[in-house]
């Protein structure tokens, strides 16, 4: 964590240097009168402009989707006595794709060609340069026909040969500054990624890589180091890269908020927006006109399709949610003042579009990614930490529920010998005194009042003693591992030997498939049958069991155990297999509660399926066994 902490900070120190630091340039000593017309049918030429009215112009212009024609008018004339010197006329940006420079020489008007579609006259930086020819009178007039379809805000400058070389440098120092923070970005990226990879962090720096390229495209590098490469392609690519690069910083955006339920509106609204920035993508591929506002409202867009998603999303932290608002409202801040700087609307910010704006070099972008990647590594160390101590404290508590299981396995143990012992002395005595009894010749009505206490003093001791083996079993079953014991059983074998004991005193209504066979562990079916008739004896209202066992499936056996019992008394089915669970009107009928309990352990044990049902007074156990 300190070391991405380390990196984090170097990244911002790194995006500082890319701040505009102000560097005064001489100048010309001269004023310049600027106007501009439309050209809206593009029929001007330079022998019929000098007929139009031309509009005055303050400040830089700002095209912003106007008729792809635009002419200025400049007319120069010095301010001050100046000596003579070369001048030269400095027209940016780069993105600009034709410029054709007229000026008078020996009386007829002179052509000079420049742009992205021509690439004669570029200055030392990403501008271009035309060199003026001597004033041959107190004032000038030249011409500027700018055709471009996008909307670049263009700027004219009219310097000193010497002064020109202080504002090149000084764009060239901001451009390059752009572009170390741009790969000084990439490389954090790449660097967190070493650490910890995620989906987010290589879309990061997939988009960094793409602002990297736009910042070799948006200037006059890639064209002096590839000068081969047809102009056509270089401005496409670079159009092209915009397109990608809001994609992958919108995918960005998505990665952020998936994993925190978003709303399923959210996700339709980002599908769309992706699809309809997919159609941008291949009609500017195919040469489509008018892309350029489709390209400005997806952008524009953006933000607030992730603000949307970031205060809608419902398993989101507020910590986290607080962070996602801050950044996607910032980002959208810059859009809005950006945009309004590009259709003049709003010219206080002279910053955006120049080399000196950080949305170029992905700053703004690069910096948030990387501080929620660091916050959410935090987050999830502290998570991964709290996981680990509860882990530990889960331990603990497993082991101390072990050495109590033990601990109770033991004394269950105990308890089970050592009481054997006493029972059977006590039965034993019984049946001793009974014998002596009958030897004597005693009354009749001493004969059956000992007789009633014999049966009593018989009755508890058998009923301790079912205690004591119930208790036992369920232990035995509770300690004892999942059984893989397959043998082959008869089912009426097994229910005739089971229902042998109750048969004096019920009546059992049993219905068989006939040479029906069952795979499972005896001794685990055992105890779950024998349980269950034990229970429908117990609490049978008419002393009735009726028994089913039918093949449902190749595989499967169900085995139906139902009795019929007083209306009220029915278990409660969120309670039925609870240890010592009875019903409270159930409290005469002797029974410890532990019976369904040991059941439906026992079933879980072999595999089988114990559900409980009611209908009508009517109690229902369906055995579900697989064999």
């Amino acid at each position: 964590m300190n070391f991405l902490s380390g990196v984090l900070r170097i990244s911002f120190l790194l995006c500082l240097l890319s701040l505009p630091w102000s560097v005064q340039a001489e100048e010309a000593g001269y004023d310049i009168k600027t106007e501009f017309y439309t050209d809206a049918q593009n029929q001007l030429t330079i022998a019929t402009v000098a007929g139009v009215e031309f509009s005055p112009m303050t400040g830089d212009l700002k095209l912003g989707f106007q008729s792809p024609v635009t002419w200025l008018r400049m007319t120069i004339r010095p301010s001050r006595d100046v000596a003579t010197q070369p001048l030269i006329l400095r027209v940016g940006p780069y993105q600009v794709e034709k410029l054709t420079f007229y000026q008078k020489v020996d009386g007829q008007w002179k052509a000079s060609l420049t742009g992205t579609q021509r690439l004669e006259n570029l200055c030392l930086d990403d501008s271009f340069c035309f060199a003026l020819e001597p004033l041959e009178q107190d004032k000038e007039t030249v011409y500027l026909r700018i055709e471009s379809p996008n909307f670049p805000v263009v700027k004219t400058e009219l310097l000193a040969a010497d002064a020109l070389l202080v504002r090149s440098t000084q764009r060239l120092r901001f451009t390059q500054s752009s572009m170390a923070a741009a790969i000084a970005l990439l490389a954090v990226g790449l660097l967190f990624i070493q650490v910890e990879s995620s989906a987010l962090l290589r879309c990061y720096c997939c988009f960094q890589a793409v602002v990297v390229l736009l910042s070799l495209l948006g200037n006059a590098t890639m064209s002096r180091t590839f000068p081969a490469c047809p102009p056509e392609l270089l401005n496409l690519l670079f159009n092209a890269g915009l397109v990608i690069r809001s994609s992958l910083f919108s995918l960005g955006g998505w990665l952020l908020l998936a994993p925190h339920k978003t709303q399923p509106f959210y996700k339709k609204l980002f599908l769309a927006w992706s699809a309809l920035t997919g159609i941008d993508l291949f009609m500017l591929l195919g040469g489509q006109a008018g892309t350029e506002l489709l390209h400005i409202a997806l952008q524009f867009s953006m933000p607030w399709l992730h603000l949307f998603g970031a205060a809608t999303a419902s398993g989101i932290h507020s910590g986290w949610r607080k962070k996602l608002l801050f950044g996607w409202s910032f980002y959208a801040f810059m859009l809005t003042v950006g945009y309004l700087n590009t259709f003049g609307w709003l010219a206080r910010f002279p910053i955006f579009g120049s080399p000196q704006d950080l949305r170029l070099s992905g700053a703004p972008a690069g910096l948030f990614v990387l501080w929620m990647v660091f916050h959410e590594q935090k987050a999830l160390r502290a998570d991964k930490a709290k996981k680990l101590l509860q882990f530990e404290l889960n331990a603990a508590k497993a082991k101390a529920l072990e050495d109590k299981n033990i601990e109770r396995g033991e004394m269950i143990d105990m308890l089970t010998h050592e009481l054997k012992t006493p029972l059977a002395t006590i039965k034993f005595a019984l049946a001793s005194a009974k014998r002596l009894f009958h030897k004597q010749a005693a009354p009749e009505d001493e004969n059956m009042d000992f007789q009633l206490r014999a049966e009593r003093i018989e009755t508890s001791v058998n009923r301790m003693n079912a205690l004591i083996l119930q208790v036992a079993q369920s232990h035995r079953i509770e300690l004892s591992a999942k059984s893989t014991i397959k043998k082959t059983i008869d089912a009426r074998a097994l229910l005739e030997e089971t229902i042998q004991p109750y048969a004096l005193t019920h009546r059992f209504e049993v219905d068989l498939e006939p040479g029906l066979q069952l795979r499972s562990d005896p001794l685990m079916l055992t105890a779950i049958i024998d349980n269950l008739i034990n229970n429908a004896c117990k609490y049978s209202v008419d002393q009735v069991v009726r028994l089913s066992a039918t093949k449902t499936s190749y595989d499967f056996v169900q085995i139906m155990i139902s009795n019929q019992v007083v209306i009220g008394t029915e278990p409660d089915p969120a309670r039925v297999f609870s240890r010592y669970y009875r019903n409270p009107e159930t409290s005469d009928i002797p029974g410890s509660g532990m019976g369904l309990h040991i059941a439906h352990n026992a079933a879980g044990k072999i595999g089988a399926t114990l559900l409980y049902r009611k209908a009508d007074g009517v109690v229902i156990f369906d055995l579900g066994l697989p064999c």
